[in-house]
């Protein structure tokens, strides 16, 4: 595991904690858990994604695991690898509303239009799928492979939210730290 991204995931476990939340870290997924996942899903995921699978196969249910902004701060959980291949499999075809403004605001040039997102991998979510995080394996050649972006219904959006796993990682602490408790109720 990089140690920018361990360091991360020690500090999550630190900041849940002082907020008396601790989370529940499962058993890791296997190298064979995390092909077979990788086969279902069509996609190679990048070491920090496969890192963070090897150290917890998802949260329970409850966990607040990642923060990130969509149209407002959103607390979010963490799929185990069954869960994300289910998720993936429930987006069979373009949910695109034709006019779409993405939600006010500007498409990001390193996304793809969400009528092609066909690769994009499901993570986490808030509310049961109302907003959910996606490692991103088809970025436009403006993007990166593996970035981090969120999909959000109700105005549909869809924004980018870091360039991997291990900053977005620190930018979720960030605001854990800061709005933890205001995320917990």
């Amino acid at each position: 595991m990089r140690r920018a991204l361990k360091r991360e995931l020690d500090r999550l476990f630190a900041i849940r904690e002082r907020q008396g939340a601790p989370l529940t870290r499962r058993d890791g997924a296997s190298d064979e858990d995390l092909s077979g996942a990788e086969a279902r899903c069509g996609v190679r995921f990048d070491e920090d994604f496969r890192d963070l699978y090897r150290f917890s196969n998802g949260g329970a249910y409850l966990d607040i695991w990642f923060a990130a902004i969509t149209d407002q701060l959103r607390p979010f959980r963490f799929y185990s690898l069954p869960d994300l291949c289910q998720v993936l499999g429930w987006t069979t075809e373009s949910g695109c509303i034709p006019g779409s403004d993405n939600g006010g605001v500007p498409r990001d040039p390193r996304i793809r239009p969400l009528d092609r997102h066909t690769l994009w991998v499901p993570f986490a979510d808030y509310g049961n799928g109302d907003a959910i995080l996606y490692f991103d394996a088809d970025p436009t050649s403006e993007g990166t492979y593996g970035q981090i972006i969120s999909f959000q219904g109700e105005p549909e959006s869809i924004r980018w939210c870091a360039r991997d796993l291990a900053t977005f990682l620190r930018e979720s602490n960030d605001l854990l730290s800061r709005h933890g408790a205001r995320l917990l109720r």
